[in-house]
């Protein structure tokens, strides 16, 4: 098969899977699709014992391992995803949550690469693992950041109320621009050829070159678009032209000057939603073309997530690691979750159960995978491979699976 007829299967198994499971077992597509992908590929591992290898096996395995997954998501799918996931979103209440959302979208973030970092580096030392302790910060800001196309996607499909749903939502679409930005400073100072000293006020000016100018490159091109939208309002197939310009320019652009494009993107996004929620009647079809786009690239992602497992080994090391990782990764969530919502108690009130919502809510997605399969071929690439991927399968499916039950509580 060509690539292009890859691409045609995965679309039409993904859409199919989707409604299947929105229809008859009435649970989240991604949530099924990833879960299916996942039996499917345990039974073929469980079956290889007893009659050999499947030709079917082998064909799959190959396809994933020569599928530039990085590439897909981190290229093309993720500005798509940001921006439908931002243009969403009510801006109104963003703003009235503004604080809560950037310190858990940076304060939490920062913390939570160092804490599941140094974790990560004693727990695998512990079991037998000698990682280095920069490949170790390294899962840790690449697994840190929650999944904004898990999380919105789940936001969108609960009973929720609209304040937690600002700050859910809100930190997903943020936190991940940050986590790319400390991921790829961790890179710099872990692969460097040793031509450019590197050292931490290099990588902090760095850091904030990349975020504060993705920030203004976005909220440049969202007053842009604004404008450019407000002059076509009797042409709705022009509103998704230009976005579509908007959305894929920014994005290319920032990245090209070595800026934070998921940023740009979500400032932008929130420009939109600020701009569209004045006339929602006009905008309808603008809002419909995104978040069909926005599901239809849901399903494919978590079915090439779910596949991925084909490349996992299932050995009692792997157990180990995936068992540590998870743990890890809920109790520096509970920790940085906690501490900056306590010191902004003291100005601000919460709803009952915010905590908890946004603890269970915490999700991680196609982003940490892809973030691990950019990394160099170095020795210790599956153990991070095999500990992102346990974190991402077990907050999609037991941690999404299960917060309807907390939500319908609320």
């Amino acid at each position: 098969m060509n690539e292009l007829q890859i691409v045609m299967v995965l679309t039409s198994g993904a859409t199919l899977l989707g409604y299947l499971a929105a229809r008859i077992l009435r649970i989240q597509p991604t949530i099924a699709i990833l879960s299916l992908s996942l039996l499917v590929v345990t039974a073929a591992h469980a079956l290889e014992p007893i009659v050999g290898h499947f030709t079917l096996y082998d064909h799959i395995a190959q396809f994933i391992e020569s599928t530039n997954f990085r590439s897909i998501l981190l290229d093309a799918m993720l500005p798509i995803l940001l921006f439908a996931g931002a243009t969403s979103m009510n801006a109104e209440y963003f703003k009235k949550h503004q604080l809560t959302i950037l310190s858990l979208a940076t304060l939490s973030t920062i913390c939570s690469t160092f804490i599941i970092g140094y974790g990560f580096f004693y727990a695998m030392n512990a079991i037998g693992v000698s990682i280095p302790l920069l490949h170790a910060l390294l899962f840790g800001a690449l697994i840190s950041p929650t999944d904004p196309v898990a999380v919105v996607g789940l936001v969108k499909q609960s009973n929720i109320s609209p304040d937690i749903e600002a700050k859910i939502a809100g930190e997903s679409l943020f936190n991940d621009g940050v986590g790319i930005v400390i991921f790829f400073a961790l890179s710099e100072l872990a692969f460097s050829s040793g031509s450019q000293q590197l050292t931490t006020s290099s990588v902090l000016a760095h850091f904030f070159y990349e975020a504060i100018g993705g920030a203004i490159i976005g909220t440049i091109t969202g007053y842009l678009c604004q404008q450019l939208i407000s002059h076509e309002i009797d042409h709705a197939h022009n509103h998704i032209l230009i976005s579509l310009f908007i959305v894929t320019g920014v994005y290319t652009l920032t990245n090209a000057i070595h800026m934070s494009g998921p940023i740009a993107i979500v400032i932008c996004g929130l420009m939109m939603a600020h701009h569209t929620s004045k006339s929602p009647k006009d905008y309808k079809p603008l809002t419909y073309f995104w978040e069909s786009l926005e599901e239809i690239l849901n399903m494919v992602l978590y079915l090439l997530i779910g596949f991925e497992a084909f490349l996992m080994p299932f050995t009692s090391l792997s157990l180990m690691i995936a068992l540590s990782s998870i743990s890890l990764a809920l109790i520096t969530r509970i920790i940085t979750i906690n501490l900056p919502m306590y010191a902004l108690s003291h100005f601000q009130s919460f709803e009952p159960k915010t905590k908890r919502i946004l603890i269970w809510g915490g999700l991680r997605g196609g982003l940490a995978v892809a973030l691990t399969l950019s990394l160099p071929e170095i020795p210790h690439k599956d153990i991070i491979l095999i500990a992102t991927y346990a974190v991402v399968c077990f907050t999609t499916i037991v941690q999404g699976g299960t917060i309807s039950r907390l939500l319908r509580n609320n």
